[in-house]
């Protein structure tokens, strides 16, 4: 059977000041253990920085990538995005710029370009009736820290660069 708690008694069943901890001698422990611990915390954060401790991660690199200086060798001016698709795979699209008119002078312009990104459409005056597009895309693939980048003109190659092949 339980002792009955009277009022004197706190929650765990203990009389105040049972530990030999008073009320009169819990207040300026308590307090100096605030300001201990705040003291402490704000020392960690105003200190001076010492020598840096950033975990650099370098990237990985897949040893049967086609990343690689004989898939770069094979890319050429004029080929198709299915072609270059079929040489390396999916790439990140990392810019990529367009216009495309309807035969009737209906337009759709876009522009993105990572960090700005703007759309319109409109009306072209004076149309010939024929439809067009312009489409600039920019495109990459990576392996670690080696890169191929590629840009098409209306699906075909125009330009490639490449990082860390040789």
């Amino acid at each position: 059977m339980k002792p009955d708690l009277s009022a004197d008694d706190d929650v765990m069943g203990q009389k105040p000041g049972a530990l030999g901890m008073g009320p009169a001698r819990s207040f300026p422990l308590g307090l100096a253990l605030g300001l201990a611990i705040g003291g402490l915390c704000t020392w960690f954060v105003l200190r001076a920085p010492q020598e840096s401790s950033a975990i650099v991660v370098a990237p990985v690199e897949r040893p049967d990538s086609p990343v690689n200086r004989e898939t770069y060798a094979k890319i050429t001016p004029g080929m198709t995005s299915w072609d270059v698709h079929d040489l390396l795979g999916s790439g990140e699209v990392i810019a990529e710029q367009g216009m495309v008119v309807d035969e009737k002078g209906q337009y759709r312009k876009w522009e993105n370009l990572g960090h700005r990104v703007s759309n319109s459409s409109g009306s072209v005056p004076d149309h010939d009736g024929q439809p067009r597009e312009d489409v600039r895309r920019t495109v990459q693939w990576s392996n670690g820290n080696r890169m191929i980048t590629v840009v098409f003109h209306n699906d075909e190659v125009v330009e490639k660069m490449e990082e860390n092949l040789y």
